[in-house]
């Protein structure tokens, strides 16, 4: 009986596992074959056509807590490409979301932070949340906007819960608005 005793003393403690909140997920989280068509403002003749590609998902361990995360990358027809990736933060209900561009000299982009309570932007980024937002005479409901200080490609997107980026201002001033979808969730 003491064998049995030590034997069941050395187990670890469980490690503790922090899930995605649900809002990043409603928000963030497209898979393989979600495709977005947008149109240019200025000249309705101009599309982007945007496909989520190489997605993945899983857990990491660090020291005691085992955090959930998934990343996928947003290949335009435009010649670039930007990888959507979140992570459960090491405590809930706080996790990290960043659009990472493959620019050399920054390899991540600006982090967002979601809880119960809602989406926020951390650093010199502004954030704005609406209701309801009417887009290029579309109305979208539940739409974050966050105003990017230094994304090399992004200066603005506006997300609407569930169907991802619904219009979007690039560094160069275009602003392209969402016109199609098909989304893999």
């Amino acid at each position: 009986m003491p064998l049995l005793w030590v034997m069941n003393s050395c187990e670890t403690n469980p490690q503790k596992s922090v899930p995605l909140n649900q809002l990043t997920i409603d928000y963030f989280q497209f898979k393989n074959g979600s495709e977005w068509i947008y149109e240019l403002v200025s000249d309705t003749n101009i599309k982007e056509r945007v496909v989520a590609a190489d997605f993945t998902s899983g857990k990491n361990r660090f020291d005691e807590v085992e955090i959930s995360f998934f990343k996928y990358n947003l290949v335009s027809d435009k010649n670039f490409s930007i990888m959507v990736r979140a992570e459960s933060g090491m405590k809930d209900p706080v996790d990290q979301v960043a659009f990472v561009t493959s620019d050399p000299f920054l390899t991540y982009g600006p982090i967002l932070w979601s809880d119960a309570s809602g989406v926020s932007v951390g650093g010199t980024d502004s954030f704005r949340f609406d209701e309801s937002v009417r887009i290029g005479g579309v109305e979208y409901n539940k739409v974050i906007r966050i105003a990017f200080a230094n994304h090399p490609v992004y200066k603005n997107i506006s997300m609407s819960k569930e169907l991802g980026i619904v219009q979007k201002q690039y560094r160069n001033g275009k602003t392209f608005r969402l016109r199609q979808y098909k989304l893999n969730r």
